[in-house]
């Protein structure tokens, strides 16, 4: 009996190495990297301006810059955008994608769509990133953030906590995303 239990807590040693070595690593820094580039484009999607003729100056390049970021078949779910829509919205491919991206552009200022910041015991808070190599290529990534802008027609503040998820492929564009806010609330001044 003393030999079965011996070789027994072997095994349950040497199952967890085993299964560590096989699971590949992900790149330190990779995740919070790929965030950051993309809370960047998506805020400086407001940098650009019309001139007094109505021409729209320096939208296209916001737009294409953000766009660089996604494969051409990514595939993304959002949240509805419409007050009036119930459901997610789910597009297939960069063009629907790129109309998503222009609408955001068009109607909001002053973005600042950020990472939220968690708290526990002594630490002081931490940006939190969730993610995972994913076994067919690619890494998978989680983000709690808080979305906070204007609206471009009345200049009316709104916020919303909510939750991007990001997966690569393994050319590390984005092949799925995934954009969860919750009810938007009015901000006002105190």
């Amino acid at each position: 009996m003393r030999n079965l239990v011996c070789i027994l807590t072997f095994i349950a040693f040497l199952v967890p190495c085993e299964l560590r070595a096989q699971r590949p690593q992900v790149e330190t820094g990779a995740a919070e990297e790929l965030v950051v580039d993309w809370l960047d484009r998506l805020n400086a999607l407001d940098d650009w301006h019309l001139t007094p003729e109505g021409e729209e100056v320096g939208l296209e390049e916001v737009i294409d810059d953000m766009m660089e970021l996604f494969a051409p078949d990514v595939l993304s779910e959002l949240t509805p955008y419409d007050d009036e829509q119930i459901g997610a919205i789910v597009l297939r491919g960069t063009g629907p994608l790129r109309k998503w991206v222009g609408m955001l552009a068009r109607t909001q200022v002053r973005m600042q769509y950020i990472q939220t910041r968690q708290t526990a015991e002594e630490y002081q808070g931490i940006e939190l990133v969730y993610s995972v190599e994913l076994p067919w290529g690619g890494l998978g990534v989680a983000v709690p953030i808080i979305a906070a802008y204007s609206l471009r027609e009345d200049r009316e503040r709104y916020g919303a906590p909510g939750m991007l998820v990001l997966q690569t492929n393994d050319e590390g564009k984005i092949q799925r995303f995934r954009l969860y806010l919750e009810e938007k609330f009015h901000v006002s001044a105190i």
